[in-house]
C-alpha cells in the first residue's frame, strides 16, 4: 500500500487521501443547497464555494444574531 505524501506550503498543507465533499445543484433557484452547505462545513478544513450568477436571499444566525443577505 503507497503511503499518502502531506505538502506544506506556510500554514497549509494538501493530504491527497482526505476526503472531499461536494454539493451540487440539478435545479435553477434555491433549492436547500445552502442549508445542506452550513452542516456539511462545521467539519470541513476548508470550505470553498463558486455561483455563476445572482442568488436567493438568505438569513445568517450567528451567536443568536441575524444577518439578512438579500
Amino acid at each position: 500500500k503507497k503511503q499518502s505524501k502531506t505538502i506544506m506550503n506556510g500554514n497549509a498543507s494538501v493530504n491527497p487521501m482526505k476526503k472531499v465533499t461536494v454539493v451540487l445543484g440539478a435545479q435553477w433557484g434555491d433549492e436547500g443547497k445552502g442549508k445542506v452547505v452550513d452542516m456539511l462545513a462545521t467539519h470541513a478544513d476548508l470550505v470553498c464555494r463558486c455561483q455563476g450568477g445572482n442568488n436567493a436571499g438568505h438569513t445568517v444566525v450567528v451567536d443568536e444574531q441575524e444577518f439578512a443577505f438579500t
